[in-house]
């Protein structure tokens, strides 16, 4: 280590301490306290003992520094309020995180009590205005009134106006509803009594206090945190202050992992170099499992903080011109311009009446592309702070990444980007630091991935190398002129990989302007889960779908096994005469891959509804020709030839159900297997009993009723078959990689290398595979669940051979 990497951790820190401190005069200044993590921290503690307090309270006779008379009006008020919000933790949220938004204050600030008063009696109107209706209206004013409060990108003041007006106008005008039957506005006095006495009540729990404050002749009472609860905010802001770093990437190699005893959550002894930076960044990402990790999971972790990285300056900068032009491309999301977002209306609509169908037009135009504008600057965040991170290490000769693990072995970088476990277009922004000078074999992978990353992967290598020969003339084009090509290599696949692909094929293998190659290439496998469940189960068909079998020819393309599961949903959907018209819509891969892949990782029949859903809506199809009955049959009609086709993998899911629920009745509280890896994988998911609490117009938070945390079964249930195949799919890379000396990053059960070192990954990667799927697996589990062959007979294998996954082609692909 360097002291260098000693001061970036020490300014990483400091960063991370002027944001915060940053944050929360922004908070302050804005009168928005309520956004702060104290004040959210203090409601969530807080929101029910103040409930119960205002409740007390209107039992009480009016008493306090307020006139008598003052507060019994905001007495007989509340009384009303809680008739309609029969919720008091509702009342008390509302009422805390205002205060919080009109009394955190800033050194020199002087929030008027009356001024709180009103915005309190303000906010807790608009939620019974909106409860009122609710209650009351038709269904149909109802449901105008959820979608005003839930527009997408306007403030909660357009919101609440917004659905105001929507209920009195749809209430008047379609269904006869008096003046005297809508909701009656507040009086300013209403306002003015409701808020002290919520401030009186307040003042009397300890959380603020008033004082008294005279400038000239005139004396005003003004409200400010109480000192209990400042201190409160002291503590909490410094305990903040020490623990938050911001986790950027190293410039020196990171601190290897040791190996310790116990559980691996409390093994923080590699990444970066100071211990308190480190505080929280433990061995395996988890605060209540007893995963264990052996010597392969250390290596390999220590093996990938070896590698060294840069930022890609070409991408960048062609990056940064596509943010300043607003170009969105693909996972790059950019903030647009319209000439609307700058203009006022014009005078011959201003002059026109507000109800004229031309200003309305207008109006509504308008405000469509303001939301837009609002939804583009959220949507361009990561991309905006990628390109910020990124900036940051152009000077770098080079930077390094730290990594660990969940509880299910899979392997994550420590840092938040610059990273390969990320979008498409913030892979395309770093390389390897350490290039190759392209062999036979290395130009051929290379070849391979520049056409894969444009026509995409289910094609042969042959067609994958054959498109980049063939596109030489377009790819110096792209390579030349890339802003001026922006529709020809938006197109891709993945348009921001093929670009960085692009650029440098032409500047290493057609012009030779750079000696060395240094962009990751990738070999991703093939339906992963499908993969394990089928060796494990000698399942041939499995096997040979999944490409762990050699192909036939060597020219053959991999094996579909989402294309399979989708002929044979034709095939159920042609036998029925009131299903037959699906079949023209059971054609795209997606829709089989929505189903296979998902479902092996414990997908729900709810979940497989919703994403069939969201495809036909992303299709333009769904309502109008797909409805809601046809998205039940067609979930239904592909999952159940997901079955027919792989009926093995399915019954090995059945079966770790059976297993599951067997290892439960035993006394299991949690679930303990043992990898070929010597990692002892612990899955404990814990729950706590909580209450939602969620207003109208100020959002909603979580409360705990209970300080204890229970196990979660219901939870665990599900995600024993998914984290068992994950457990093993990292096994695959720990057995392949743990030694390996070479540039590597992993992403999830995915690698890449240099193009020259390919073909030797892919080698190490079948025999890892081979290694940890030898033996029966499932029985292992079984066994280390401590279920019983009695209770529970084993699995029988069929007749596939696990060796020839020594001879696969595209088992990586």
């Amino acid at each position: 280590m360097n002291n260098r990497q000693v001061n970036h951790e020490i300014t990483l820190s400091r960063l991370a301490t002027d944001k915060l401190r940053k944050d929360l005069r922004q908070a302050q200044d804005k009168n928005y306290g309520s956004s702060t993590g104290f004040a959210n921290d203090f409601v969530r503690q807080y929101v029910q003992p103040f409930g119960q307090e205002l409740v007390k309270a209107t039992g009480k006779k009016a008493r306090g520094r307020a006139t008598t008379s003052a507060l019994s009006l905001g007495f007989r008020k509340m009384q009303e309020l809680f008739e309609y919000l029969v919720d008091p933790d509702l009342v008390s949220y509302i009422s805390l995180i205002t205060i919080f938004d009109s009394f955190y204050t800033c050194e020199g600030s002087k929030p008027k009590v009356q001024e709180g008063f009103k915005k309190i009696g303000r906010r807790l109107e608009d939620e019974m205005r909106n409860e009122f209706y609710y209650q009351r209206a038709p269904d149909e004013v109802v449901a105008a009134i959820h979608k005003q409060n839930n527009t997408k990108g306007s403030t909660p003041s357009y919101r609440r106006q917004g659905a105001k007006q929507t209920a009195q106008k749809l209430l008047t005008n379609k269904h006869d509803w008096s003046k005297e039957e809508l909701f009656q506005d507040w009086k300013d006095s209403d306002r003015f009594h409701v808020g002290a006495f919520v401030l009186h009540v307040a003042e009397s729990f300890g959380i603020v206090e008033s004082y008294p404050l005279r400038t000239g002749k005139k004396q005003q009472t003004y409200y400010r945190l109480s000192e209990q609860v400042k201190a409160q905010s002291i503590k909490y802001q410094t305990a903040l202050e020490e623990r938050e770093v911001f986790k950027y990437p190293l410039i020196d190699i990171p601190k290897e992992w040791e190996s310790q005893t116990g559980a691996s959550r409390h093994n923080n002894s590699g990444g970066y170099y100071q211990e308190w930076f480190r505080t929280n960044l433990n061995l395996c990402r988890s605060f209540y499992s007893d995963t264990k990790f052996g010597t392969d999971a250390i290596n390999l972790l220590n093996t990938l903080s070896r590698t060294a990285w840069n930022v890609d300056h070409t991408v960048f900068n062609l990056a940064y011109r596509c943010l300043e032009k607003g170009y969105t491309i693909g996972s790059f999301n950019a903030v647009f311009d319209h000439p609307r977002l700058h203009e006022r209306m014009p005078s011959y609509l201003s002059s026109k009446d507000k109800s004229d169908p031309l200003r309305k037009a207008w109006v509504d135009e308008t405000h469509q592309i303001h939301v837009a504008h609002r939804e583009a600057i959220a949507k361009s965040r990561n991309t905006r702070l990628a390109l910020t991170v990124a900036k940051q290490f152009m000077s770098e000769s080079r930077f390094y990444l730290s990594w660990s693990c969940d509880y299910r072995g899979r392997m994550y970088p420590q840092q938040s980007f610059l990273h390969e476990d990320s979008s498409d277009f913030e892979r395309s922004l770093i390389t390897f630091s350490d290039g190759c000078k392209l062999d036979k074999s290395g130009e051929e992978y290379a070849a391979q991935a520049v056409g894969e990353a444009f026509i995409g992967s289910k094609v042969n290598y042959e067609d994958r190398s054959k498109w980049t020969y063939q596109n030489k003339e377009l790819l110096q084009a792209i390579a030349n002129t890339p802003l001026g090509l922006i529709d020809e290599w938006s197109q891709a696949d993945k348009p921001w990989q093929f670009l960085q692909l692009a650029l440098e094929w032409n500047q290493v293998v057609l012009t030779k302007q750079k000696p060395l190659w240094d962009v990751p290439i990738g070999a991703d496998a093939t339906s992963s889960g499908l993969q394990l469940l089928s060796a494990m189960r000698r399942d041939p068909k499995g096997m040979e779908f999944s490409n762990l079998f050699a192909p036939k020819d060597i020219n053959d393309p991999p094996r579909d096994a989402y294309k399979e599961v989708l002929k044979i949903a034709r095939h159920i959907a042609y036998r029925s005469h009131s299903h037959r018209w699906l079949a023209d819509y059971l054609e795209d891969r997606a829709l089989g891959k929505i189903i296979l892949m998902k479902v092996i990782y414990g997908a729900t029949l709810q979940t497989n509804r919703r994403e069939i859903k969201e495809y036909f809506i992303a299709q333009g199809l769904f309502p109008n020709k797909i409805d809601y009955q046809a998205v039940s049959d067609i979930c239904s009609i592909l999952r159940e030839a997901s079955k027919q086709v792989f009926p093995d993998a399915f019954e090995a899911l059945d079966w770790i159900k059976d297993l599951y629920r067997i290892a439960q009745k035993n006394g299991n509280t949690s679930f303990t297997w043992n990898t070929p890896n010597l990692d002892s994988i612990n899955l404990l998911k814990v729950e706590q009993v909580t209450k939602r609490i969620t207003s109208t117009y100020l959002g909603k938070i979580t409360i705990p009723l209970t300080e204890i945390k229970e196990p979660a079964y219901n939870r665990m249930k599900t995600s024993l078959a998914p984290d068992f195949v994950h457990s093993y799919d990292s096994c695959v890379l720990k057995s392949a990689f743990q030694d390996w000396s070479k540039p590597l990053v992993v992403v999830h059960d995915c690698f890449k290398v240099l193009p020259n070192d390919l073909d030797l990954a892919k080698k190490r990667i079948r025999h890892g595979f081979h290694n940890v799927c030898s033996g029966d697996p499932l029985a292992r589990l079984a066994d280390d669940l401590g279920v019983t062959e009695e209770q529970l007979p084993r699995l029988e294998q069929g007749t596939g051979v696990l060796e020839e996954v020594l001879n696969s082609t595209y088992m990586f692909n």
